[in-house]
């Protein structure tokens, strides 16, 4: 999940050229990247950065995760991930005895992630380039070999259930029901990445073999690559370890996004060890313009990022109700173009009734009022700040930058950009972004039917939960 108050900064500060591209045309990459894609369809994103010699960072992103899980697969992603360690591809030891036997250690110079979406393997080997032809292969080995056993399956079962127990926190436990209720009616709520212990336990051979022939297609793939090393020699190298894999296209994934079904939904959220004591209305909204680089999606991004931050600086300014600790705005993009916004109130004691009336009156009162001119001008004036800055600075990306923007970008539409192209194109699309345009996106927002209403107390309060009824009734009254 990402939090666009700080994500929509994010491309300001990112950034293939010095010219701004004619018409809506997408920015293209920035031309430290050499980038493109193997015949097979595996894509590559290379970045020649020798500030620290003989260095290197590779990563190999799998355009899938645990939302991409059948439903007799669940945690089965993850395990996948586990289980790849164990690959052989034709050798007596499996990949982690090989990294072992170089010296490579877990967690420093070898690891992997999965999430709902994604699932990552990342080598940086102790000698590094150096070390380019091993790294290689140990991932194509990874990937492709698909050569664990069911003792292998056996013998990593209780490592990922000792990983879901460590999971088992209060924070852990009450993100679970946030997501699952500002998730609902989507495959999200049953496919968390961990999994559940049922479903570790039960998982089979041959669920983990299907899963991985489905996804782990070349097509289906990312590589980057950062470190001090000459692009064609990589590219070379990739091709060697990567190039002879057959692979088809990934099937269309429409349940990434969130279904709509245009009512309210009422959850508490509850712990018995959680002291969370909040209430949050959740609008739900699909909003595919503001995706992708071209000059318009930039527009509405840049619409979200000031509608959202003057939305914030309106609700800190109000005085607070009895009863009410704080007030909250946030907002989240989900699969392709789903996006939910959140406004919360902070409650004391069991003043959940009044927190509620308040984030409604608020609503209702910028619904009505909108935004003063003061307020566009000061955060117009905050973003061409921001943007001017962006431009002037010809600092080079250092080598975690890079490391960082590849990875964010692995998505199959993502890129990384010229920073000052980026930050010129925001100060050009800025300019014909005047107040109206912030009004009619919070009206956009409010006018959602779609909404999720979450109320979170500790376990010994006594909350009353509102019915749909009374929360509707009491949305007319304010």
């Amino acid at each position: 999940m990402k939090k666009l108050i700080a994500g929509l900064l994010g491309p300001l500060l990112l950034g293939a050229c010095a010219a701004l591209p004619d018409a809506d045309t997408p920015l293209p990459w920035d031309t430290a990247v050499s980038q493109g894609t193997l015949a097979n369809g595996l894509q590559y994103r290379l970045v020649r950065e020798a500030s620290q010699p003989g260095r290197l960072d590779l990563r190999l992103a799998v355009n899938a995760g645990s939302i991409d899980e059948a439903e007799d697969q669940v945690g089965v992603a993850h395990m996948v991930e586990h289980l790849l360690f164990h690959s052989r591809a034709g050798q007596n030891s499996n990949v982690r005895e090989r990294m072992t036997e170089l010296g490579w250690v877990q967690g420093r110079h070898f690891n992997a992630m999965t999430n709902y979406e994604r699932t990552q393997y990342m080598l940086s080997p102790p000698a590094g380039v150096k070390q380019t032809p091993q790294a290689l292969q140990v991932l194509a080995d990874m990937v492709f070999a698909a050569d664990y056993t069911a003792a292998d399956l056996e013998r990593e079962r209780p490592i990922v259930i000792e990983e879901w127990r460590g999971g088992l926190g209060v924070a852990q436990r009450m993100n679970q029901q946030r997501t699952a209720s500002q998730r609902v009616g989507s495959r999200y709520p049953e496919h968390r990445t961990i999994g559940n212990e049922a479903a570790i336990r039960s998982a089979s051979l041959g669920s983990l073999q299907a899963y991985q022939a489905k996804w782990y297609q070349p097509g289906n793939m990312v590589i980057s690559a950062v470190g001090d090393f000459e692009p064609a020699a990589m590219l070379a190298q990739i091709e060697q370890a990567f190039g002879k894999a057959a692979g088809t296209g990934s099937p269309a994934r429409a349940y990434r996004d969130l279904p709509l079904d245009n009512s309210l939904k009422v959850f508490h959220l509850h712990d018995p060890q959680s002291g969370s004591n909040q209430v949050s209305l959740l609008l739900r909204l699909h909003e595919p313009d503001s995706r992708g680089s071209s000059r318009n999606a930039l527009r509405e991004r840049l619409i979200d990022r000031m509608t959202l931050a003057v939305l914030l600086d309106s609700l800190r300014r109000q005085p607070l109700q009895p009863g009410v600790r704080s007030l909250i705005a946030q907002k989240t993009l989900i699969g392709s173009q789903s996006t939910v916004l959140g406004i919360a109130a902070g409650v004391e004691g069991q003043a959940h009734d009044q927190a509620l009336r308040q984030l409604l009156s608020e609503i209702e009162r910028l619904r009505q009022h909108g935004f003063s001119e003061a307020d566009f001008q000061r955060e117009q004036a905050h973003i061409r700040g921001l943007g001017k800055k962006t431009v002037a600075n010809t600092k080079a990306r250092s080598f975690e930058q890079w490391v960082e923007q590849l990875s964010n970008a692995t998505a199959p539409e993502g890129r990384v950009t010229d920073r000052q192209a980026t930050a010129g194109r925001y100060l050009e699309v800025l300019e014909q972004i005047d107040r109206s345009d912030l009004e009619q996106r919070l009206q956009r927002w409010f006018a959602s039917r779609d909404r999720v209403l979450q109320i979170s107390a500790p376990e010994a309060s006594l909350v009353r939960l509102p019915t749909v009824a009374q929360v509707e009734a009491l949305r007319h009254l304010v």
